[in-house]
């Protein structure tokens, strides 16, 4: 029973139910699947290292660098080309999680700096 209210205190605080870390509240684009997001920016120059930017379904805009957390599997950009973009997720393989590497190409009509 303990487990179950632990769980449930988890969900309406609104951390991950599929996060193997389940102590922590969900970045902005952990609430989207990654084929949900498209690739509206990537800056390979910055201040703070390689970033790019995500559109949401409704059009929103959301800033990411290395290292942000993105996807509903415990993803994390691991790395930001001119070219792609690579998330390597934690997926569930039925006796555990398995590290998953996503590519995502970066579109022809996105501005890269």
């Amino acid at each position: 029973m303990k487990s179950t209210w632990l769980v449930c205190a988890a969900l309406v605080a609104g951390l991950s139910s599929t996060s193997v870390s389940a102590t922590r509240y969900l970045e902005a684009l952990e609430r989207f699947d990654l084929s949900e997001l498209r690739i509206w920016l990537v800056e390979l120059t910055g201040d703070c290292g390689p970033s790019v930017s995500f559109l949401d379904p409704q059009n929103y805009a959301y800033h990411a660098k290395l290292g942000s957390q993105v996807g509903k599997f415990d993803g994390r950009i691991s790395k930001i080309t001119r070219d792609e973009i690579l998330i390597v997720e934690l997926r569930p393989d039925g006796a555990g999680y398995k590290e998953v590497t996503v590519r995502i190409p970066v579109p022809k009509n996105a501005s890269v700096h």
